[in-house]
C-alpha cells in the first residue's frame, strides 16, 4: 500500500499465505532482491539471521524494539550492513511520513 514489498518469514508457517503473501521458512528463500530484514525475533537468533542478510545481499539489518545483540552488529557492520536495534520500523517511519 506504500510502496513496500513485505515478505514474510516464518519456518513454522513456511508455505501458507500472509495477507496474499507467500510464507518462507528462511531469508535465504527469498529469490528477489531484500533491502530491509527486519527482525522479530528473539536477540539469540539474530547472529544467524545477520549472517543471512550477508548472504541475501541486504543493505539494512533492523532489529526492533527490545532487540539487541552485539555480535549480530558486528557481523552486520564489518560487512558495510546499515544495523538498527531497539527500534519499531513504524514508529521510525511515522516520524518522516505522515501516513
Amino acid at each position: 500500500k506504500y510502496g513496500f514489498k513485505v515478505y514474510p518469514v516464518n519456518p513454522k508457517a513456511k508455505g501458507q499465505t500472509i495477507l496474499g503473501e507467500k510464507v518462507f521458512e528462511k531469508i535465504t528463500d527469498i529469490k528477489e532482491q531484500v533491502e530491509i530484514v527486519d527482525v522479530f525475533r528473539p536477540s539469540a537468533e539474530t547472529v544467524d539471521i545477520a549472517k543471512d542478510t550477508i548472504k541475501i545481499g541486504a543493505k539494512v539489518l533492523w532489529l526492533q524494539l527490545d532487540i539487541k545483540n552485539q555480535e549480530a552488529k558486528y557481523i552486520a557492520e564489518t560487512n558495510d550492513i546499515l544495523y538498527i536495534e531497539n527500534k519499531c520500523t513504524k514508529i521510525e517511519f511515522e516520524k518522516y511520513f505522515k501516513i
